[in-house]
Formats: C-alpha cells, sequence, structure tokens
C-alpha cells in the first residue's frame, strides 16, 4: 500500500517562502508595467460608452427617428471628406439616438475601372493606412463631426493595454508574458492568504493583521483573485494565438490559418464611379429582401459588388449582393459552420473583453482592472516599510556601544 506524502513543517516554510518571494517580485518588480495595462483593460470595457463622452458632437442627434435615402448620407460624407478620403461604407443606427457614420479610407480613390479585364500587370495599387468618418444625423444629413476613428484616447488605451506601444509583434508577446506573471501573482496570492492554522473563516476578518493597508491588500486580492486569473489567463492565450491554437486544436478542430503575405493591408478603395447609384442599389437589395437596410458597402476593384446588410420584419439579418455592372442582386450564401475549435478561440475572446456578456461580467472586468492599481500601490508600500524597518534595525545592532 502507497502511504500518502505529508510535508513536514520546514518543507511547507520552504515552499511557502518560495512563493512569498514570487508573489513579491511579480508585484513590486513588474507593477510600474502591469497597473497600466490592467487599467487600460477597465477602460476598453467601457469603450463606447466613454467615446460619447469624450466626443458628444459625434452623438448630437436631433431626429433620431427620421431615415433618408443612403445616397443622402454618402454625399453628405463625401463633401465633407473632400479630397482627403473616398467614402467607402455605411452605417445606418441600430439603436434610437445613434448617429448614421459613413467610412472611408484616406487617400486617392481608385480610378482603374476599365482595368478589370487582367489588363493591370502591375498588381492592385497600394491601400491607404488610415480611414476618415463621418458622424450624420439621420434625420438631416447634417455632418455632426469627422475624424479618425482610430485616433484619441481610444486607441491610445488599446494600443497600450494590446502591445505597450511596442510594434513588431515584440509588444504583444510582452504582454503575453505580463499575463503569465500575473497569473502567477493570482496563484501565490491565494496560496498566502489561506490562513497556515486552518481557521478559514478567520481569514475573512478585517484585523487579521495590524497593518491597515496590509488588511486591505489581503481582503481586496483575495475576492479579485479568480476573476483576475481567468483574465491574465485569457488575455495571456490572445497575446500567443499560435499556442492557444495548439491547445485548443489537441481537443477541438479548428479551421486552417490563412498564410499572411507581408504586413497587414488598410481597406480597398472603393470605385470612383460605380455604374449604380447607392439608391438604386439599396432597391434593388429590397427586391429581394424587404426590410429594414442596415448598412451598405461600396464596390471595389477587386470585388465590383455592393454589399447591403438588411433587417427583415421577423428572422435573421440577410446579406445582399448586388453586380455593379449588371445590376443582378441576390442573396449571399450563408456562412459556412465554423469549427467547434474556431468558436472556443472566440469565445476566449469575448470572455476577456466582455463584449456579449452579462453587464454583472463587465462590472468585475472593471474591478479586475481597478483592483491591482491598488493591490500593487499597498504592496510596495508594506514591502518598502518593511525594507526600511529592517535596515534601521540592523544600524542599530551594528552601532558600537558606548564605553563607561
Amino acid at each position: 500500500m502507497r502511504m500518502p506524502i505529508v510535508m513536514n513543517r520546514s518543507t511547507m516554510g520552504r515552499l511557502r517562502w518560495f512563493w512569498f518571494q514570487l508573489h513579491l517580485w511579480v508585484g513590486v518588480g513588474l507593477s510600474l508595467v502591469l497597473i497600466p495595462v490592467c487599467l487600460s483593460g477597465s477602460y476598453l470595457v467601457w469603450r463606447e460608452d466613454f467615446e460619447r463622452l469624450l466626443h458628444p458632437a459625434r452623438y448630437a442627434v436631433i431626429d433620431p427617428a427620421a431615415r433618408l435615402a443612403p445616397g443622402a448620407y454618402l454625399t453628405a460624407a463625401q463633401t465633407a471628406f473632400g479630397e482627403r478620403a473616398q467614402a467607402a461604407t455605411l452605417r445606418l443606427p441600430s439603436e434610437p439616438g445613434d448617429p448614421v457614420m459613413v467610412t472611408g479610407p484616406i487617400g486617392a480613390p481608385d480610378r482603374s475601372e476599365g482595368r478589370r479585364q487582367g489588363r493591370d500587370r502591375a498588381g492592385p495599387p497600394p491601400r491607404p493606412a488610415g480611414n476618415l468618418t463621418a458622424w450624420i444625423d439621420p434625420g438631416s444629413a447634417r455632418v455632426l463631426e469627422v475624424g479618425d476613428p482610430r485616433a484619441g484616447v481610444m486607441i491610445f488605451m488599446h494600443d497600450l493595454h494590446g502591445h505597450l506601444f511596442v510594434g513588431g509583434g515584440l509588444g504583444r508577446k510582452i504582454v503575453g508574458w505580463l499575463g503569465w506573471a500575473l497569473l502567477a501573482s493570482c496563484l501565490t496570492g491565494i496560496w498566502l492568504w489561506w490562513p497556515r492554522n486552518g481557521k478559514l473563516r478567520h481569514a475573512f476578518r478585517w484585523r487579521r493583521d495590524p497593518s491597515t493597508l496590509l488588511n486591505l491588500h489581503y481582503l481586496t486580492g483575495f475576492w479579485i483573485a479568480i476573476p483576475l486569473a481567468v483574465l491574465s489567463l485569457t488575455g495571456a492565450l490572445i497575446s500567443f494565438p499560435q499556442t492557444t491554437r495548439a491547445i485548443v486544436g489537441a481537443f477541438q478542430p479548428l479551421s486552417p490559418q490563412a498564410p499572411r503575405n507581408g504586413p497587414p493591408r488598410g481597406p480597398a478603395r472603393p470605385l470612383a464611379k460605380p455604374r449604380l447609384q447607392a439608391d438604386e442599389a439599396a432597391a434593388k437589395a429590397q427586391g429581394v429582401q424587404a426590410g429594414q437596410l442596415l448598412g451598405l458597402a461600396l464596390p471595389t476593384r477587386a470585388q465590383p459588388i455592393w454589399r447591403l446588410e438588411i433587417a427583415p420584419a421577423s428572422g435573421p439579418r440577410a446579406q445582399i449582393t448586388v453586380e455593379d455592372e449588371t445590376g443582378v442582386a441576390e442573396r449571399a450564401p450563408p456562412p459556412k459552420a465554423q469549427p467547434a475549435g474556431d468558436l472556443t478561440v472566440r469565445l476566449n475572446r469575448r470572455f476577456h473583453d466582455g463584449v456579449g456578456f452579462p453587464m454583472l461580467w463587465r462590472i468585475v472586468i472593471t474591478l479586475g482592472g481597478l483592483i491591482p492599481a491598488l493591490l500593487g500601490v499597498t504592496g510596495v508600500i508594506v514591502w518598502a516599510s518593511r525594507e526600511l524597518r529592517k535596515a534601521a534595525l540592523r544600524r542599530r545592532i551594528g552601532e558600537p556601544v558606548a564605553a563607561e
């Protein structure tokens, strides 16, 4: 019969000392980096709400119920863009009070409509690097504001949280390793919080330690440790997509990963002079599927078709394509069912971001970004205070005793 392994007090003491050192130096050594990453994550949970607060002019809608023809919005946006950008996509409001949004790539439009039959030996033209967006009042087609949707506080927070402003993929890996370090800090924190005398109910008391800061560190750290561990794990998996695919692929099927040739390109430029007008394309699409138009994308040289999204009175949204040259409209084939592994990878991302989850989980994610700042500050202060007391004690012990 195999006897169970029982660790004696000295072994437990050494193990506890090891976990304490790991927890201490992850918190003290990485707090200056972990705190901004966590705080920016809390911001991104509520990014749409913050956008409304920071850019109120974009949402100063007067008549949210009125709807004009899509061509009126595209014309208003193109007038506001001028030569800076070419309108490419239109998104109508899905909620009352939201503006119409028209977005287009920065740069000149694609004027090579006559070269679709293979006469262009030089390949497709380079794509622009950014977009302009026009926010438009639905009732009057008045342009509320024009700007870069990827500029401002939101993209600053996104770049900080995603890759610490370090490009080339290195920053993403650094954030991933920070996620693993934070996961280790959470797990070691639970180990250190667990009472050594076995009296679990005493561990929840406020006066567990004479230090107020340490008590605050104990209690807040315990209650956020498990959610923060989950967020750290999901964030680390997002930062290492190939590792995530290898783990998920061992249990569930995954779709093959498309090869990436060179750096990612920006959005394609729309045709400068499509044969159809936006209102004509919308009318043909609604002839195939009656319902409310939600958005459309103008044809490009690579794909000279209009793409429209329509919400019928009942049932799922319909995707309609309209050939720009012939005007033939048809329902786009439904997307293929995704393998279970792809859904798992997407669920991991949504779980980390809180997208589509109940409000309670979004609040937990927010606290998971705010509380680590409190833990980092209290941990550093407690550690620094102890080190100062130790240094003072060593100085007193080392002082020579005065002769009488």
